[in-house]
């Protein structure tokens, strides 16, 4: 599974790279991989279901 989300105003400042740490410890473990744009306000997730039959 893959989820690619968006902040609708991309106005706003960049993300602050303390907060993308705190993202990394915190959710990185839970996901296969990820992708942010701070920039663009742009995140993608990827899961793989295991033991699904």
């Amino acid at each position: 599974m893959t989820v690619e989300a968006q902040l609708d105003d991309r106005g706003c400042k960049p993300i602050p790279h303390s907060r993308i740490d705190r993202f990394e410890s915190t959710a990185g473990p839970l996901v296969d991989s990820w992708k942010l744009d701070p920039d663009e306000h742009r995140l993608w997730l990827q899961k793989s279901a295991t033991g699904v039959h």
